[in-house]
């Protein structure tokens, strides 16, 4: 039990911490604005510039309403104080907004109105083994009622909690779903087959989930515009494209519009598919296709090269018998969560992404743009011809004889901002040779064009005056009006079905499986991109488990200090024992006594074992006792100290500001 002298020299600290507290705030009140200092390492309570910038923004007032069953989370410390830094930011946004965000925290009770609202709105709970439950959800609405939930605000995602609720407000604020303009010679999109019924060919698993959560413009091959209203521009392992359509792809972007890009060195879906899969229009590679672009920005997708990886390589099947037919490959990685960015919201909750023959993204010395990576290899990689992903490859003989990593991580998916030139500098691509092209707006349907018959057309396809002069009207840009922001990968078969997902039939309807995050990274980064320059701005904040490292050390030295006597004392205690033990065994058998000598020795023995134990138990009450005194000076510290540090710092302001001001 705590004496009363701890008592006091903790009471008497609080009292005073207490009384401090009220003078700052008082003193801060009188200043005439509010003052908040965020002493946390990473500034997990501190608003960033994005978030501030978006909330200003807001015209349309917004409805948050924050379901949090405070007392019922009490038992589990972590979720309480988890909940009320949900509340504290959403206090925080509510006062940064002026008023456009209206701002209601309910604790539903079992069984009451509040409760049921918070069911409709589709909030989950959790449930305590007692049967109670907890509500941690966020129903956000406007004016129109329009509505978007955060069902149950996960604890793993504390690290993302501005992005999270930055991003749902965002979304109501937007109003509507992105558009997305999808341009791909994948078979991505469900079609009828010839003598079936529609949708007889299911498409891609990915295509499904695309177009559940955003509205899909599907650009055809010979595409001579791009829809108006277009948010996101999404180019998976494209046809080869003319400077008509390059031209729209740079001036879509320089103009504000975002981009997700995936190309491809080496296609395995475009070869290693039994024929009669795959539309003949698919390229093996598209890693050159925006070249033109990409030399104005600065950056590459090594040509002709895929990146090999022993510690990454996934485990497959070659066809044989027994554990030798299973085998590290080495251009299909596995990539893990330690090799993905741990701090971006694309990638902070993602674990595994399945690759397959996957190139290598570069910068240039020169290039203007800041590159962030969001996936890389291991430092156990190389870069190897593209032809090594076609087949089966002799993958022990590789491993032996060709296999040289050469200690380099090898970007496969990065971000990429900064403001860049036009690859157009001169103005909109005019005819050059004769010939008709496609006017604007007419779209060629080319799904079994032949590729040298595709590859013709779009060299010589050139751009009539039409589309020059409404590309003109437009307003050409030479150089970007603000940063650009895109996501460019290096692969394109990550998002075949084989790859990441089982596709089941159960009862008549199709269930996709993922067996892998790679539908999940395509989501986030349209996601992502699809809002504000705050949101794509926001990076998560790393919540550690920080212990009381000055304690530790301070209660680990005087621990040192103490057992080191308390381990000499049991070891001298154990010995006299020994010794007692023996004299007291060689007591007489039969009524036999000892001789007085021996007796006064015994005596003696046991006289110091009780004079020992009392020596430890004085060595334990000290080590408890010092420990003691530790935290009585931390916490006079922390509770006293620090307070009045505040309270002086504010006096001196106050007094400054009056000097400023010229008063007495």
């Amino acid at each position: 039990m705590m004496s009363l002298k701890s008592r006091t020299a903790i009471g008497v600290p609080i009292l005073l911490a207490v009384v401090l507290f009220f003078a700052f705030n008082a003193i801060v009140e009188r200043l005439g604005g509010r003052a908040t200092v965020d002493l946390t390492e990473d500034g997990l309570f501190t608003i960033s510039d994005s978030t501030k910038t978006l909330l200003a923004s807001l015209d349309q007032p917004i409805e948050v309403t924050f379901y949090f069953s405070e007392d019922a989370a009490r038992a589990y410390p972590q979720l309480f104080a988890y909940g009320r830094r949900v509340r504290d930011m959403l206090k925080a946004y509510a006062e940064l907004a002026d008023g456009k965000i209206r701002l209601t925290i309910l604790d539903p009770e079992p069984f009451s109105k509040e409760e049921d609202e918070a069911m409709g709105a589709g909030l989950k709970s959790f449930t305590t083994p007692e049967g109670r439950k907890i509500y941690l959800g966020l129903v956000v609405r406007d004016m129109t009622d329009r509505e978007a939930v955060i069902p149950f605000f996960d604890p793993q995602r504390e690290d993302l909690l501005e992005y999270d609720l930055t991003k749902i407000v965002n979304n109501v604020a937007l109003g509507r779903r992105a558009t997305v303009a999808l341009l791909t010679s994948l078979p991505m999109k469900p079609k009828g087959l010839p003598g079936f019924s529609e949708n007889s060919d299911p498409g891609w698993a990915i295509y499904d989930q695309l177009r559940q959560f955003f509205t899909i413009e599907d650009l055809a091959p010979g595409f001579r515009k791009i829809p108006k209203g277009t948010d996101i521009l999404v180019i998976i392992h494209p046809p080869k494209l003319d400077d008509t359509q390059l031209y729209l792809i740079d001036q879509f972007i320089l103009k504000g519009g975002r981009a997700v890009i995936f190309l491809d060195p080496f296609s395995e879906a475009s070869v290693n598919r039994p024929s009669g899969q795959m539309p003949r229009l698919v390229p093996i590679a598209s890693d050159t296709a925006l070249a033109k672009l990409f030399a104005a920005w600065g950056v590459e997708i090594v040509p002709e090269k895929i990146v090999a990886d022993r510690a990454l390589a996934q485990r497959v099947t070659t066809g044989g018998i027994g554990p030798d037919a299973i085998k590290n490959y080495p251009v299909w990685l596995r990539v893990d969560h330690a090799h993905m960015a741990a701090d971006d919201p694309i990638t902070a909750n993602l674990q595994t992404i399945n690759l397959a023959s996957v190139g290598a993204i570069r910068l240039k010395k020169d290039s203007p743009l800041k590159k962030e990576i969001l996936l890389h290899s291991s430092s156990d990689s190389t870069l190897a011809d593209a032809s090594l992903g076609r087949g089966i490859p002799d993958i022990d003989s590789y491993w032996r004889d060709e296999f040289q990593p050469d200690s380099e991580s090898y970007a496969l998916v990065v971000r990429l901002d900064g403001i860049v030139d036009s690859a157009f500098p001169a103005g909109p691509p005019y005819a050059q040779e004769e010939g008709e092209a496609a006017k604007p707006g007419e779209e060629k349907e080319s799904d079994e064009m032949d590729p040298a018959a595709q590859d013709k057309s779009a060299d010589e396809s050139t751009p009539d005056d039409k589309t020059a002069e409404k590309a003109a009207e437009s307003g050409h840009l030479a150089r970007a009006s603000g940063p650009i922001h895109v996501v460019l990968g290096a692969d394109s078969d990550l998002f075949d079905d084989r790859f990441w997902v089982q596709v089941q039939n159960v009862l008549g309807r199709r269930v996709s499986v993922p067996m892998a995050d790679n539908g999940a990274l395509l989501l986030n980064a349209i996601d992502n991109l699809a809002g504000s320059e705050a949101l794509i701005g926001l990076r998560g904040r790393r919540v550690k488990d920080r212990p009381f490292v000055v304690v530790e050390n301070l209660r680990r030295q005087a621990e040192a200090r103490l057992l080191e006597e308390e381990r000499r004392l049991e070891e001298e205690l154990d010995r006299t024992q020994e010794r007692l033990d023996r004299l007291e065994s060689q007591k007489p058998t039969g009524g036999g006594v000892l001789s007085p000598e021996q007796e006064q020795e015994i005596e003696r023995f046991r006289a110091r074992v009780l004079e020992i134990r009392q020596q430890l138990r004085a060595v334990q009450h000290e080590l408890v006792a010092d420990i003691e005194r530790l935290k009585i000076r931390l916490a006079v510290i922390n509770i006293l100290l620090v307070p009045a540090l505040l309270v002086a710092f504010a006096l001196i302001a106050a007094i400054l500001r009056r000097r400023r001001q010229g008063a007495p």
